[in-house]
């Protein structure tokens, strides 16, 4: 961290300015004190605001995939089943305006994603048989068949999310361990 660092030079700076301004001289550097304070603040701001949305969505993102999925059964069936239930090679059914619940293949129909839970982008992609999709993209399009390939945190967004989580554990980490290296 550079605390340390920073408030030293701000500690040196303000006692520098003070005994040149009692000696009446020309290097006085409270503005440039107050302006480095300024900034240093202004960047702790913006860093604990994109903490805190990256807190929350992490919070939110089991509410984006859906709590039940339609699963077709090798009859032709469909049957409504948990997303905790879905295996490897399930084939399900995902409607237009649905997230998908599960990386997978999409097997029939035509349609467009929204990528923009993962990626961030918002251009739609064009999707159909033999196309990837991902869990926590939604379907802008017709409904589409898909075979699942990948459920819960081995999708990509559960990836993702395990690595937000283990940066924001290791970030904590580090930064207890340099907090406790800048006392001595």
């Amino acid at each position: 961290s550079m605390d340390l660092p920073i408030s030293g030079a701000i500690v040196l700076g303000f006692a520098l300015s003070t005994v040149n301004a009692f000696q009446s001289k020309a290097q006085i550097y409270f503005d440039s004190i107050n302006t480095l304070v300024f900034l240093l603040l202004i960047g702790r701001y913006v860093q604990w605001k994109t903490l805190l949305r990256v807190r929350r969505t992490l919070e939110q993102s089991a509410s984006f995939l859906p709590s039940t999925v339609r699963r077709l059964r090798p009859n032709g069936e469909l049957q409504r089943v948990p997303l905790s239930q879905l295996q490897l090679g399930d084939e399900i059914i995902v409607d237009a305006a649905d997230r998908i619940p599960a990386d997978g293949i999409v097997r029939s129909g035509h349609s467009s994603v929204d990528r923009a839970l993962l990626t961030g982008e918002t251009k739609l992609f064009s999707v159909g048989p033999g196309d990837a999709v991902l869990a926590g993209s939604l379907n802008i399009g017709i409904p589409l068949t898909i075979a699942v390939r990948a459920t819960g945190r081995s999708t990509e967004l559960g990836v993702i999310e395990e690595r937000v989580r283990s940066a924001n554990v290791a970030g904590t980490a580090f930064q207890s361990w340099v907090d406790r290296s800048g006392q001595w």
